[in-house]
């Protein structure tokens, strides 16, 4: 991870977002106590990759997150110390804003439990990041020690429990109509 207040580090409109945030929030730039994440589609392989990390963070991690990926970072709020807060990215700045303000002071954290979501474990995650890093179902069922059938339905529950027909689905870029019906009359033009 870098030092920056947010990742991933390319993302222009996200790292300016997170500036206003903390502007408001009266948080100095060269605080370094906070770590702002934006986890959807995009970042996803890379934020599996990387948050071991994110154990051995001093810094208290905000993680601002897609509606599918939100039993992801459920699950990464109540098992890491350093994750104190998920917000989705549909939430408001004043709120986030107002969130930080109320925890200057002390620092708490939020509760998983104050989200109505499925939970996930660690083999979901395991199994996740396995999928998503194009390891073959033969590894997965030799390392879980199971067969293919029971790979299979374990990946289709966790396709379900992230509200996904696919676990690959994750990673597709959602695409409207308008972008599809411009893209056709400009190719027809």
């Amino acid at each position: 991870m870098d030092t920056r207040h947010y990742w991933p580090v390319g993302d222009i409109y996200f790292s300016h977002g997170v500036s206003s945030v903390m502007e408001k929030a009266g948080l100095l730039a060269e605080e370094q106590g906070y770590l702002f994440i934006n986890l959807d589609g995009s970042s996803l392989v890379d934020f599996l990759s990387c948050f071991g990390e994110l154990r051995f963070s001093k810094r208290a991690v905000v993680i601002i997150v897609s509606q599918k990926l939100k039993p992801l970072a459920l699950f990464y709020l109540a098992e890491l110390e350093s994750v104190i807060a998920v917000f989705y990215n549909t939430t408001s700045e004043e709120k986030i804003v107002m969130w930080l303000s109320d925890t200057l002071n002390g620092k708490h954290k939020m509760k998983p439990q104050d989200f109505n979501s499925c939970f996930l474990n660690q083999q979901d995650v395991l199994l996740l990041t396995f999928v998503l890093k194009g390891y073959s179902i033969r590894f997965i069922q030799r390392y879980f020690a199971r067969g293919y059938s029971t790979i299979y339905c374990w990946k289709a529950k966790l396709a379900s429990k992230l509200g996904v027909k696919k676990i690959e689905h994750l990673l597709l870029k959602k695409v409207s109509t308008h972008d599809i019906t411009t893209r056709y009359l400009n190719d027809a033009a």
